[in-house]
């Protein structure tokens, strides 16, 4: 049971990797992208009339993933380089003895 008044957020933040950036990282025709975003195996953002516009970056297929699908992706390919966040989870904040961060914050904090 969640706390009351945690909500959880109606839409989650995603980054977009526009197809013309996407086609020029894997070295793949604009059709080809096109086809991958509507075959659904990559998840992407459409323009109203149906144009791609991107695709998700969280979710760009690794070189290998390309290649295992039949298609020839550039050796410099690295999905990882191209996504609009960096992902580091694995950076936990330094601990202090008692097992928590090293620093803290809160509302009588004294300047």
């Amino acid at each position: 049971m969640e706390a009351e008044g945690a909500h959880k957020p109606l839409l989650v933040g995603r980054g977009l990797l526009m197809i013309d950036d996407f086609c020029r990282a894997t070295g793949l025709d604009r059709a080809t992208a096109n086809a991958m975003l509507r075959d659904v195996k990559v998840e992407g953002l459409r323009h109203p009339d149906g144009r791609v516009a991107g695709i998700f970056d969280d979710v760009l297929p690794s070189a290998d993933q390309l290649r295992d699908w039949g298609f020839e992706v550039r050796d410099d390919y690295d999905p990882v380089a191209l996504r609009s966040y960096v992902d580091d989870s694995d950076d936990d904040d330094e601990v202090g003895e008692t097992g928590s961060p090293s620093w803290s914050m809160g509302w009588d904090d004294q300047p």
